[in-house]
């Protein structure tokens, strides 16, 4: 749902996943589990067709977005937002839009 995504329409390509909200319970956190396991997930999604995973994360989590880099996920860069509701301004990563990844917002 749109209100998954900061209240944006997001539309992958074909082969590619999401994850989001992802969380490590605390008395795991410190064993990188959290990049390891996506790296698993998408072995297992690969016979379905999934070629790539995306993961969205919040700017300030730096603990994810250091797991995410040590696993070897690329940074696609920072989406922004101004404004609220269906009044709003986007910014989306050029290297996101490259990739055929689209955020609208709802209207």
């Amino acid at each position: 749902a749109a209100r998954d995504h900061w209240g944006l329409a997001l539309t992958l390509p074909a082969g590619v996943a999401l994850s989001y909200n992802a969380f490590t319970y605390p008395e795991w956190r410190g064993q990188r589990l959290h990049g390891a396991l996506k790296v698993r997930a998408l072995e297992v999604l690969k016979p379905r067709g999934v070629r790539a995973l995306v993961s969205l994360v919040r700017i300030a989590n730096w603990q994810s977005i250091r797991s995410l880099e040590r696993a070897g996920f690329r940074d696609l860069g920072l989406l922004c937002t101004l404004g609220s509701g269906t009044k709003r301004v986007l910014g989306v990563p050029r290297r996101a839009t490259q990739l055929g990844i689209r955020f609208t917002v709802n209207s």
